[in-house]
């Protein structure tokens, strides 16, 4: 509808990623839609690989990449990216928000974490512009996510969007923060969220592997203190310690008890005990 409204020619490119069959009857319903292009995969392709195939569906200079589990609140939320497409930005985040409305403690943890880590309005983000790269709710020209593609080696969940941030910073292509949110709609509890959590830092131990780098170690907090606690000979210590620590960290964070320094601290113990299974150089 807002297409219809700002009189822009545009499109909607669905790709299931091989979902479940009860969503694909719900995905499937939308290609019956005005402009509205469905694709079918049989097979999980990953979160990388995905993106970079809508190079392939999409017919426009610019794509709107949104996370299905996004909602849409403002009018004038695809005006908001026109205005600075027609000024030839070539990528814009517009955000993210949370409902103000406090969930259960069976899933507080999630609801906490985004509403103080990712729902940050524009100046803040643009301190840090690459940094702060989310890609549930950004714009960017065909041209340049040709160049600078997803890193397809990246299949499983969890900082696929740092190491882009960051290769878009190495190619000097700028990012343009906006207040243009869209609110997510987060369903999991707190113990999911932690499982969630743990895929993600198992899979920066893998992106580790071939990005050994330490301007990327520089983006991301938990590898920055990783290389400090490393120089002092520190790492040791705490992984024997986080085995009485971890265990009673994951209760107070599962029954919704604790602020997010106790979620940074299991986090990080959680990191050390992979990085010295798979070592991060």
């Amino acid at each position: 509808m807002q297409f219809n409204e700002s009189a822009v020619f545009g499109e909607i490119v669905l790709i299931d990623d091989a979902s479940e069959i009860k969503f694909r009857k719900t995905n499937e319903q939308l290609s019956k839609l005005d402009n509205v292009s469905y694709i079918q995969l049989e097979k999980n392709i990953g979160r990388s690989k995905i993106r970079n195939l809508f190079l392939s569906h999409a017919s426009f200079d610019y794509l709107l990449f949104l996370d299905c589990d996004s909602l849409v609140y403002d009018a004038k939320f695809i005006e908001n990216y026109l205005n600075l497409i027609e000024k030839k930005h070539p990528v814009i985040c517009g955000g993210r928000s949370y409902s103000s409305i406090r969930p259960p403690k069976t899933h507080y943890l999630r609801w906490k974490y985004g509403l103080a880590r990712e729902c940050l309005p524009a100046k803040r983000r643009g301190k840090n512009p690459h940094r702060s790269f989310m890609t549930n709710n950004f714009v960017i020209h065909a041209k340049v996510l040709s160049k600078i593609q997803f890193d397809e080696r990246i299949t499983q969940y969890g900082h696929e969007d740092t190491l882009f941030g960051y290769r878009l910073k190495q190619n000097k292509v700028p990012i343009m923060h906006i207040n243009n949110p869209v609110q997510h709609l987060f369903t999991e509890s707190n113990v999911e969220f932690l499982e969630k959590t743990e895929l993600g830092l198992k899979n920066l131990v893998e992106i580790r592997k071939f990005v050994n780098d330490k301007g990327f170690d520089n983006e991301i907090k938990i590898l920055r203190i990783y290389r400090k606690i490393s120089r002092f000979g520190l790492k040791y210590v705490l992984f024997f310690a986080s085995f009485l620590a971890k265990p009673i960290l994951f209760r107070l964070l599962k029954n919704g008890n604790g602020g997010l320094f106790f979620f940074d601290l299991y986090k990080f113990l959680f990191f050390l005990k992979q990085t010295l299974i798979k070592p991060v150089n």
